[in-house]
C-alpha cells in the first residue's frame, strides 16, 4: 500500500513511527473519501477492533478493507463500507453506506460505571 500510495498523487498517506497528533487525524479523515482497513492475517490481528474502525465510523467515513479481520462483521453489520477481495472488485460502485444507527450499539450509560465502580471491591 505505501508504495502504491506514493506513486499516487490522489492518496496521501500519512504514518510514521511516532504517534501523531489526534487532531491531524481527525482533520485527516473529516476531508477524506474512504478510510483503509488493511493488517496481514494472523490469529492475533484477525481478532482485534482497530480503533480506526470506529474513528471512521464516528465521522461516518465509508470503510475499505482489505484483509480478514473481525471489524468486517462491524462494517458489514452497519452498512459503514466494503470488503474486498481484489482490487476489481466493482459490485459496490453504487453502494450507500451507514444506513443504520451506530450509535445504538455504542450507548453508555455514566451511572452504570458509576456503580460498577462503587460495587466493586
Amino acid at each position: 500500500l505505501l508504495d502504491i500510495a506514493r506513486l499516487n498523487k490522489n492518496i496521501n498517506y500519512i504514518g510514521n513511527t511516532i504517534p501523531i497528533d489526534h487532531d491531524i487525524i481527525n482533520k485527516t479523515i473529516n476531508n477524506s473519501s474512504f478510510g483503509i482497513i488493511s493488517y496481514e492475517s494472523t490469529p492475533a490481528n484477525n481478532q482485534k477492533l482497530p480503533t480506526k474502525l470506529f474513528e471512521y465510523c464516528a465521522s461516518q467515513l465509508p470503510i475499505i478493507s482489505i484483509s480478514e479481520g473481525k471489524w468486517n462483521e462491524y462494517i458489514r453489520k452497519h452498512k459503514a463500507g466494503i470488503k474486498l477481495a481484489n482490487a476489481s472488485n466493482k459490485e459496490y460502485l453504487n453502494e450507500e453506506f451507514y444506513k443504520t444507527n451506530i450509535e445504538s450499539d455504542h450507548k453508555f450509560d455514566n451511572r452504570e460505571l458509576i456503580r460498577l465502580l462503587t460495587t466493586a471491591r
